[in-house]
C-alpha cells in the first residue's frame, strides 16, 4: 500500500461464529484515520450487536478480495429507522482467497515492509553499470543484500527490488529502487504478529533517530505457509507526519559493518527499550516541550543505571558519565567534548530542574531556568545519550567524532 493510497469498498460482512449472517456495510481505510467499518442490519441483528462490543474478527467479501479485521471495537451506532454500527480495528488484512478464522491465526512467518524517509540512506545500496550502444540501453546490476541477526527467534534482510518506467515518444527510461525490511523467524515457524511489530519498529525508531524526524510504513505485508503469496496487512499511522531534519551518517560510511550496528542496536533494543523509547520521542521531535526535558533526564538515568550498575540517588550522573569519558578520551572525541563542555557546572543546574519539574521542591524553585536554557539543557543530555548509544553500537572514537561535528548545529542552538 502506497502511503496516500485509501481503501473504501462495499461489501458482505460476519462476525466469527456468525457466517448466517451476513451483513451489507461499507469499508473505509485511511493511514490517518484507520480502519473503519460501517454494517447495515435489521431490527433482528441488534440484539447480537449490541452495543459497545469488541470482537476479534470480522470478515469480509468485497472488490474480489477477502478481509480480515482483527481487534474490533464498536465506536457508534444509529437510532434512527435505517439500522447501523460502525466499528474500528487495530489490524486490517488483505487477500486474493485467505481470511485468517481465529484470533490464534494472527501469527506468521515473516513480515515485510518499506519504511519511509530510508531511501537516501541506501542511495548506494545498488549499483547500475549503463551501457548505450545501438540505441539501446544495457544495465548490468549489482544488488546488495544485508542480512542480520535480531534475537534467537528472528532474524532480518535489507533488499532492493526494482520498477522501471520506459517512455519511447520522449525516448527516457527511469529506473527506481525500493527498499525492503524483511523480518522472519530462523526455522520458519508461526510467531505472533505482536512480536514482528516490536521489532519492526524498534528498526523504525533506529533510521528516525539516524534522519532525526519521523519514519513510517509502506506496503507492509505478512505471510503464512498456507498463504499463494503475501496478506496485505495495514494499519493506522500512530507515529505523526513524516519529518527528516539531516542525517548523521549514510549507508555508504558504515556499508562494511552495518549488520553489526543492526545486531547491537537490537541488543539494546532488548536491555534498555525504555531508555531507547523515551530518547526517539524527545531526540526527533519537531517541537519542544517542557516534559521533554524530564524525558530526556530519565532516560539518562536509566542509561546511567544500565551502563554503571548503580542506582541514581544522590548522583549527578551527568558529571560521572561524562567524566568518564573526559578523563581518557578528550582529545579523540573533541566535537563531543567542545559540546559537553563545563558539565559539572551545568550539569548540576540540570540535576536541579529535573528535580523541581518532577517533585516540585521549593529548595530548587530559585534554580529554574527559562525555556531557551531549558531546549540547551535537554540538547547537552542528548548528546551524552547518543554518544554511548553510538559506542554500544560499535563505532569507534573518529567516526563518532565525525558523526557529532555534523550534529554541532542540532547540539549547540542559537536563539536570536
Amino acid at each position: 500500500m502506497k502511503k496516500d493510497d485509501e481503501i473504501e469498498v462495499l461489501g458482505f460482512w460476519w462476525i466469527l461464529g456468525y457466517s448466517e449472517n451476513r451483513l451489507p456495510g461499507l469499508l473505509k481505510f485511511s493511514q490517518k484515520n484507520g480502519a473503519k467499518l460501517k454494517v447495515f442490519h435489521d431490527e433482528g441483528m441488534k440484539k447480537l450487536l449490541g452495543w459497545n462490543k469488541k470482537y476479534d474478527i470480522i470478515y469480509g467479501i468485497a472488490d474480489n478480495q477477502v478481509f480480515t479485521l482483527y481487534n474490533c471495537r464498536q465506536i457508534s451506532f444509529s437510532i434512527s429507522n435505517l439500522s447501523y454500527q460502525t466499528f474500528d480495528s487495530n489490524y486490517l488484512f488483505v487477500h486474493n482467497t485467505h481470511y485468517l478464522e481465529h484470533k490464534d491465526d494472527i501469527q506468521f512467518t515473516n513480515l515485510c515492509t518499506q519504511i519511509n524517509n530510508t531511501n537516501k540512506f541506501f542511495r548506494h545500496l545498488t549499483s547500475y553499470n549503463v551501457d548505450y550502444s545501438e540505441s539501446r540501453y544495457i544495465i548490468e546490476e549489482t544488488p546488495q543484500r544485508i542480512d542480520f541477526n535480531i534475537n534467537h527467534l528472528l532474524k532480518g534482510q535489507i533488499y532492493m527490488d526494482n520498477s522501471n518506467y520506459n517512455s519511447y515518444s520522449e525516448n527516457s527510461f527511469e529506473l527506481v529502487g525500493n527498499i525492503w525490511f524483511n523480518i522472519e523467524s530462523k526455522d520458519n515457524s508461526l510467531l505472533p504478529l505482536s512480536i514482528y511489530m516490536q521489532e519492526i519498529n524498534n528498526l523504525r525508531m533506529f533510521f528516525s533517530i539516524i534522519i532525526q524526524g519521523v519514519c513510517t510504513y509502506e506496503g507492509m505485508e505478512v505471510q503464512r505457509p498456507e498463504f499463494s503469496g503475501y496478506m496485505q496487512l495495514y494499519s493506522q499511522n500512530i507515529y505523526g507526519e513524516l519529518s527528516n531534519r539531516f542525517m548523521m551518517f549514510d549507508f555508504e560510511y558504515v556499508k562494511e559493518k552495518f549488520s553489526i550496528l543492526l545486531e547491537n542496536w537490537f541488543r539494546l533494543s532488548s536491555e534498555i527499550p525504555e531508555v531507547l523509547n523515551l530518547f526517539y520521542g524527545t531526540y526527533t521531535s519537531s517541537q519542544f516541550y517542557e516534559y521533554h526535558f524530564r524525558e530526556t533526564y530519565i532516560a539518562l538515568e536509566g542509561l546511567f543505571q544500565w551502563k554503571m550498575k548503580q542506582d541514581t540517588q544522590k548522583k549527578n550522573v551527568i558529571s560521572i558519565l561524562v567524566g568518564k569519558v573526559m578523563k581518557t578520551r578528550r582529545n579523540e572525541v573533541d566535537n563531543f567534548s567542545n559540546i559537553v563542555t563545563k558539565y559539572q557546572n551545568w550539569g548540576e543546574v540540570a540535576r536541579k530542574n529535573r528535580h523541581y519539574q518532577m517533585h516540585l521542591n521549593e529548595e530548587y524553585k530559585n534554580d529554574i531556568v527559562d525555556n531557551n536554557e531549558l531546549i540547551r539543557l535537554t540538547r547537552k543530555i542528548q548528546a551524552i545519550i547518543l554518544f554511548y548509544v553510538l559506542e554500544e553500537l560499535g563505532f569507534s572514537d573518529s567516526e563518532i567524532n565525525k558523526i557529532f561535528f555534523n550534529l554541532i548545529g542540532h547540539f549547540k542552538p542559537k536563539f536570536f
